[in-house]
């Protein structure tokens, strides 16, 4: 049996940062990697509105075999694809949401 894990990081943007372009941008790159599942689906989500910050949800699924990679991946990704949408990171930009194993 195949386990699967998922993957999550928190995003921070500036204040100036549009939740619906920062939504696509991110589910876009996931669609890109071909080691995310597309079942269950991928979530951003805001998670919350700081004093200079607004903080996304990214959580996606992968192989527990592939998690590694993938995470790292992504984190490498994430920064690329909002910085190629002109949306302006704030401090703190990247932060592990934890993992979660299924079998």
């Amino acid at each position: 049996i195949d386990t699967v894990t998922a993957l999550g990081l928190r995003v921070s943007t500036s204040y100036d940062a549009d939740p619906a372009v920062v939504r696509r941008a991110l589910l876009e790159m996931a669609e890109a990697e071909p080691r995310i599942l597309k079942e269950p689906p991928p979530i951003v989500s805001v998670e919350s509105y700081l004093e200079n910050r607004i903080v996304f949800g990214f959580r996606a699924w992968t192989s527990t075999a592939n998690y590694p990679d993938t995470q790292r991946a992504i984190a490498e990704r994430i920064k690329q694809r909002l910085q190629a949408a002109g949306i302006k990171f704030a401090a703190s930009v990247l932060l592990p949401l934890g993992i979660d194993r299924q079998a």
